[in-house]
């Protein structure tokens, strides 16, 4: 398996919007990993949202819920930037299913509203406060991302 690619002559992304790409990893529940048809590994940022880190209070939670969702199901990314870290910044998608929403609706994200505007995203959030599910106990950090 070839490394992460960061090249972008790579047909993953002349492909990005048409087809669905494998997830063969996930990092926490706002970052995957994607392979393209020439095999090389994209690490994806779910756009819109923010999850708690694996060392955070449902971190873990985050990261089981987001396997549960994309591990080895073929996805279609929608982006159009990258961040600082180069990850793409993406819409995840599986089948006519929104999983950036599913993870703030379900509770396991918050909307990253230093970044996003979304509205429903924003829906999402406020539905899943008035269900008091977990993100009620979340509180987004307090770090300003840049990027």
């Amino acid at each position: 398996m070839k490394s992460t690619s960061t090249s972008r002559s790579s047909g993953f992304f002349s492909r990005i919007n048409r087809l669905a790409h494998p997830v063969v990893a996930v990092a926490d529940g706002d970052t995957i990993t994607v392979l393209d048809s020439n095999k090389n590994q994209h690490r994806i940022r779910l756009q819109h949202i923010d999850c708690p880190e694996s060392g955070q209070a449902f971190g873990q939670k985050a990261k089981q819920a987001m396997s549960g969702k994309v591990f080895g199901e073929q996805v279609v990314i929608r982006w159009s930037e990258r961040d600082r870290y180069d990850r793409i910044l993406g819409d995840v998608y599986l089948g006519k299913r929104w999983v950036n929403a599913e993870m703030v609706k379900e509770g396991f994200a918050w909307h990253y509203k230093h970044y996003s505007k979304d509205e429903t995203i924003a829906k999402a959030e406020a539905e899943a406060r008035a269900l008091k599910l977990r993100i009620k106990r979340i509180k987004p950090r307090q770090v300003v991302r840049r990027g």
